[in-house]
């Protein structure tokens, strides 16, 4: 893979996100949102010690940077075919592997900085009662790097559920599956008997990014997050070939 033409797919694609005025209307809606989440949950920080308050805002950060990378992943290709730019993305001497990479890295880097910037200000908020100290710095550095996994994951679906089906509305529901088993897993492994139990509680994505959220993640949930990506992007890589030449 060209590192150089994937940079300049994904450069396309930001700058088609700049462009487009719907982003820029899911950001204004999208910030508020996040403010109203945070304060109708009625935990405030007099309530509880400021490092809880600061878990429930990385997993709500989490949840908006996944939901912005499901979107964003699943529009990629989807808008090449709807505005005809597809024929001539499909001419150009780009790889499949650098096209997917390039929407990848794109949708992954706007959906983190579009989570960001709707929480900053609560975040802001919280950090600055706490203080600073290593733990409380090393525990957002580790929900940080949370929040960006959960939002490539999220986008190489998306971009999987846009390479392999070709109607829009599909491409949304399949993703929206995918996304909505992952988060469930968790819940059904519950009601699963012994060894299973096991297996499928690994799925649970949930269960993954607040692990991130609490500061605490491990091995598992690094390899859960670069398992599952990697996965998804090979079959985004698999469809994108199929619709090339079928």
């Amino acid at each position: 893979m060209r590192a150089g033409f994937a940079w300049l797919i994904a450069r396309r694609e930001l700058a088609a996100l700049a462009r487009a005025p719907s982003s820029w209307i899911a950001l204004a809606l999208a910030s508020p949102a996040a403010g109203v989440a945070f304060l109708s949950s009625q935990r405030s920080l007099r309530a509880r010690p400021a490092w809880m308050v600061l878990e429930d805002l990385f997993a709500l950060s989490a949840a908006l940077a996944a939901l912005a990378g499901l979107l964003l992943g699943a529009r990629a290709l989807v808008d090449e075919r709807l505005s005809g730019s597809w024929v001539a993305l499909a001419a150009a001497p780009v790889s499949d592997i650098e096209t997917i990479a390039g929407k990848w890295f794109a949708a992954t880097a706007a959906a983190t900085a579009t989570a960001m910037a709707c929480s900053a200000p609560w975040l802001a908020l919280v950090a600055a009662d706490a203080g600073s100290t290593s733990a409380s710095a090393a525990h957002s550095m580790g929900a940080l790097v949370g929040i960006a996994l959960g939002a490539g994951t999220s986008a190489a679906i998306g971009l999987a559920a846009g390479a392999l089906v070709r109607a829009p509305a599909a491409v949304l529901a399949s993703a929206g599956c995918v996304s909505l088993a992952l988060l469930l897993a968790g819940r059904v492994s519950r009601s699963v008997a012994a060894p299973a139990e096991h297996a499928v509680g690994w799925l649970s994505a949930e269960l993954h990014a607040l692990a991130f959220a609490q500061g605490e993640p491990g091995v598992s949930d690094v390899a859960y997050f670069f398992g599952l990506s990697y996965m998804a992007l090979t079959a985004s890589v698999v469809g994108l070939r199929r619709s090339r030449w079928g």
